[in-house]
């Protein structure tokens, strides 16, 4: 084993590990920042381990120690850029910080919690929920019924069934809208924690937060399960900062809970889709590279040093404006020819269906090395969204529910993720200041509210990036 291949896997631990921590110390774990390291730690530092030990990882792919440290260099270079973008902010003191958020809560509390607005809130998460499950009929539908889905469910569970341009807008309207159903239920979550729900609106948040589960757990994917419960604790902890030791202690909860998950979903896999059997030990080494980033770098690296054509950028537009419906944007590439398809083609990756070629292989892939300098731009972006958990509520809400939950596919599927993930919290967050705006009774209240919360939320506005 090569001595540079030791040093870079320890450097690609150590670096984001300390970074890691240092959130933890300081109250901090859930933002982007943490949970973009701990998934470059876990898929890099794993991917790399894995890659060199083919004895101890027979069913891993193996990878010349030359290209290994070449990917780690890569990688790690990348990360570094990453927190050079993020540490340009200047930071605020931790005390403007709290105040920010205080007030910003007694502002939503005081001037927007009432009757009216729980109303339209409840009426909104049932909505949400129930749109979830129009992806799921159709693929009950493709599949000839209830009984046969259940028997092959996971062999559905990529592509969306449509058989018409019609239901395909449908089914990702109802997708849309189903991604807000978590960050509302976050609302009464803490309303829960700020002791403003009675007891029948406790015993209705159990039951929405019992169906959303069930609606989780049909997508067939467990992270978003996972996740779901995560942004939840998210939220506790912002409100009620968890001491080191219980943190420790939900941090083991957690991964137990994620191994069973991660059996589970395997086993499935097993049952309904005709994959190999997996032993529980096996499915556990699993998430140490869940999306396999390192073997896909690795591969789109030695494409790169082989032929050394790039793609300079094609597709870029549509990946940022991939919801412009081609109705109106009628020169629009097709889907094969931009976003992680057209990566995964260029780098002779298989292209039925999305994978993993990860924020920093993309780059690399239309602008060579010089690419990863907008590694500091993703920085800068993750900068700005993890001030969201100082601001309004709505904001705080879209950052815990929506934007943490999709840190693995931003670092792993690059700019058409991160677009999706900003078009997705831009929703949620238009839905959620609309019950704002009706909920008021009329535009007197209105101008009286809007003049008293520009007051309570000045301090929270001039809290910048943290």
């Amino acid at each position: 084993m090569e001595p540079e291949v030791i040093l870079m896997i320890v450097l690609t631990f150590s670096v984001p590990a300390a970074v890691v921590l240092h959130q933890v110390v300081k109250g901090q774990f859930f933002t982007l920042l943490s949970f973009y390291s701990l998934i470059f730690l876990l898929e890099n530092t794993g991917g790399a381990i894995k890659a060199i030990t083919p004895v101890a990882f027979p069913w891993s792919e193996k990878i010349d120690t030359g290209l290994v440290a070449n990917t780690l260099v890569v990688a790690l270079a990348a990360y570094v850029l990453f927190l050079c973008g993020y540490v340009i902010y200047r930071p605020h003191s931790p005390q403007a910080k709290k105040t920010a958020q205080k007030n910003s809560v007694e502002a939503f509390f005081t001037l927007t919690w009432n009757q009216r607005y729980r109303s339209l809130l409840y009426v909104a998460i049932v909505v949400s929920i129930c749109a979830g499950f129009v992806q799921q009929l159709q693929r009950i539908r493709a599949a000839g019924g209830i009984d046969e889905f259940i028997h092959t469910a996971y062999q559905y569970r990529f592509g969306n069934y449509a058989e018409t341009e019609g239901e395909s807008a449908l089914i990702g309207v109802a997708g849309v809208i189903s991604n807000c159903a978590v960050g509302l239920i976050g609302i009464l979550w803490l309303a829960w924690l700020k002791g403003k729900l009675r007891r029948p609106e406790k015993a209705l948040l159990v039951v929405l937060f019992a169906v959303l589960l069930l609606r989780q757990w049909s997508t067939m994917f467990r992270a978003t399960l996972f996740f779901t419960f995560a942004s939840m604790i998210a939220i506790y902890n912002s409100e009620k900062p968890l001491k080191l030791a219980h943190f420790a202690f939900t941090s083991g909860v957690a991964a137990v809970v994620l191994i069973v998950f991660n059996f589970i979903h395997l086993y499935l896999f097993y049952l309904t889709a005709e994959w190999d059997y997996q032993p529980l030990g096996e499915t556990i080494t699993l998430l140490a590279t869940p999306h396999g980033h390192f073997q896909q770098l690795a591969q789109v690296l030695n494409t790169h040093n082989s032929s050394g054509e790039l793609l300079h950028g094609h597709g870029f537009l549509e990946s940022v404006l991939f919801f412009v419906p081609r109705v109106v944007w009628t020169s629009k590439a097709a889907f094969s020819d931009y976003g992680t398809i057209l990566v995964q083609d260029w780098a002779g990756f298989p292209d039925a269906y999305q994978i993993a070629i990860t924020n920093v292989g993309e780059l690399v892939a239309h602008f060579g090395y010089v690419g990863l300098s907008g590694l500091v731009a993703y920085g800068l972006l993750y900068r700005l969204l993890d001030s969201f958990r100082w601001r309004g509520v709505e904001f705080r809400m879209g950052l815990f529910c929506l934007l943490l939950p999709r840190t693995f596919a931003d670092l792993g599927m690059g700019v058409s993720a991160v677009s999706t993930s900003l078009f997705n919290l831009s929703v949620f967050i238009a839905l959620a200041m609309a019950l704002r705006v009706f909920s008021r009774a009329n535009r007197q209240d209105t101008a009286q509210q809007a003049e008293k919360l520009r007051r309570m939320e000045t301090s929270e506005l001039a809290v910048g990036p943290t």
